[in-house]
């Protein structure tokens, strides 16, 4: 794949979002995904995935550990089947203000922020660790696209409100495919989305149904060849000089992304922005047992210690100060 070629002239401001992204409009946590994972009929009829999830509550190392380990095929049938009815909660849970009205006025304030990354003369990029599909259901932007995936044209609309049908599923191109088709990628639109780990509805490009979950995480990325392709573009635009980077719901615990807004922040004078309820003094905590904490740290421009749902509330008087606050300072 040719990254030492690839010129992107992008928007500055830049959107990456985490599990806490989604966690404001009720989908779970890790600590509520082991859960979720554990009650499953399949997991409950498997003694050992049993035993392994008593003694550890990280389920995507379990998850990983079952998937690469010596573990038989019913086995792993059973916690790929877990974790895919886990992410299919979550899609329910996300379709639900679909069928409110009116439609959730906090939901209608996070669009507009989401609508203002796309609103630039550059091209535009979101990138996600998340694999649901929040931004399919919830998000009407017809500029919205997913870079080397060819969307379902009701993707990014209201329409998009029925279960997953098959052609909601998306097999990911080989790397013949991708790189036949690489310069005309991200020709095709100004306005990306891209999901670095995957997608609850993507399949693999060797048919499996894998998701890049646990550890390995980069081992895992370099053997599909488009979320590779992904990662080299989020090297590329996070690498532009004095871009501002937006994080919400990301708690810092992939070291490939972390390393990543590291060397950013330190080679390219990358600005990080941080929408989180965890307090500041929490947050340097972390970072501080991090290898790319210290930079990340110190790359940090704004923090609204904050959740999304306050910022963007429908209690007007409340917290319309603080979203103008945060616009003033983000987007200058």
């Amino acid at each position: 794949m040719k990254d030492n070629n690839m010129n992107i002239q992008s928007s500055k401001y830049i959107l990456l979002t985490g599990a806490g992204f989604t966690k404001n409009f009720g989908t779970p946590l890790a600590s509520e995904m082991w859960a979720e994972i554990f009650n499953h009929k399949k997991v409950q009829a498997q003694s050992n995935i049993k035993e392994l999830m008593k003694n550890h509550c990280d389920y995507e190392s379990i998850y990983y550990s079952i998937m690469e380990g010596s573990y038989t095929d019913n086995e792993k049938e059973a916690i790929n089947n877990a974790v895919k009815s886990a992410y299919g909660y979550i899609d329910k849970i996300l379709m639900e203000p679909v069928s409110l009205s009116p439609y959730p006025e906090e939901l209608h304030n996070v669009n507009d922020l989401i609508y203002r990354f796309g609103e630039t003369s550059n091209k535009s990029f979101i990138f996600t660790l998340n694999q649901d599909l929040f931004f399919e259901r919830l998000y009407n932007h017809p500029k919205l696209s997913i870079p080397g995936i060819k969307n379902n044209s009701e993707w990014f609309t209201t329409r998009f409100k029925d279960p997953l049908r098959p052609e909601d599923y998306y097999r990911l191109p080989d790397e013949n495919k991708l790189n036949h088709n690489e310069s005309e990628i991200l020709s095709d639109g100004d306005f990306f989305l891209l999901k670095l780990h995957g997608s609850y509805n993507w399949i693999s490009f060797d048919g499996t149904q894998k998701m890049v979950i646990g550890r390995g995480k980069t081992d895992q990325i370099q053997k599909e060849p488009l979320l590779k392709y992904y990662f080299t573009v989020f090297k590329k635009v996070l690498s532009q000089n004095q871009s501002r980077l937006l994080i919400i719901g990301y708690g810092f615990g992939d070291d490939h992304i972390n390393r990543i807004i590291s060397e950013s922040v330190r080679d390219n004078g990358l600005k990080i922005y941080i929408i989180s309820p965890v307090s500041p003094k929490e947050l340097k905590g972390i970072l501080e047992k991090k290898d790319f904490g210290k930079d990340i740290w110190q790359g940090i421009s704004g923090y609204f210690p904050y959740s999304l749902n306050e910022i963007f509330s429908e209690n007007f008087f409340k917290y319309q100060a603080i979203k103008q606050h945060f616009y003033d300072v983000f987007f200058e």
